[in-house]
């Protein structure tokens, strides 16, 4: 009697799961497609253009596996362009993770907002 409402339920699971991944696959697509337009910019040295799509990909899809590529990218064109990361190390301090991020994107906000 149990299997009988048991196998109903397991084949909606997997149909469910099925469909989430298939989702899933584009978001992805959609965050390599920006990764590399980032990149593009990033090798023709239009480091404002490539540092805001790289923004972009950290905000927009904030699970993709572009994510820590798209924080490698931001901080060598940051010190490219000259950037002092000490400051940020004095305003951050011991904060690791994802607290790092939210105020190293707030310090570049705010000097770029002057």
């Amino acid at each position: 009697m149990r299997w009988k409402l048991f196998i109903p339920i397991l084949s909606l699971f997997f149909f469910l799961m099925l469909i989430e991944t298939c989702f899933a696959g584009d978001t992805e697509k959609e965050a390599r497609k920006l990764y590399n337009k980032a990149q593009k910019s990033c090798l023709a040295q239009k480091w404002d253009k490539a540092i805001n799509l790289f923004q972009e990909l950290l905000e927009q899809f904030p699970n993709s596996r572009y994510q820590d590529d798209a924080r490698f990218w931001i901080g060598y064109i940051l010190k490219k362009k000259g950037y002092d990361f000490r400051a940020c190390d004095g305003i951050s301090g011991e904060i690791q993770g994802i607290k790092m991020r939210k105020v190293f994107l707030r310090a570049f906000r705010e000097m770029h907002s002057t």
